[in-house]
């Protein structure tokens, strides 16, 4: 539960799920690796949302490590650099 207060006052950045597109075609394996994967998340609920919901905690934070760092220069103040 730290981490999770400690993220909500963090600059680290997540992706919203805003421009997921539903309607594009897909490829036999991804879609039934899927379809296993919503089946075990039924199956097995308490364990799997916690599971999801620690993948999505960590994958924010190597995607913020991964990131490459920026330089303050050019020009730009940092507040339009979080934007």
């Amino acid at each position: 539960m730290l981490l999770v207060a400690v993220l909500m006052v963090s600059t680290v950045r997540y992706p919203s799920g805003k421009n997921v597109d539903l309607q594009t075609q897909t490829r036999l394996q991804p879609f039934v690796f899927t379809l296993v994967v919503v089946g075990l998340v039924v199956l097995y609920k308490e364990i799997a949302v916690f599971g999801i919901c620690l993948a999505y905690i960590f994958f924010g934070l190597f995607r913020q490590w991964r990131r490459p760092k920026s330089s303050s220069g050019g020009g730009q103040s940092a507040a339009s650099n979080l934007l």
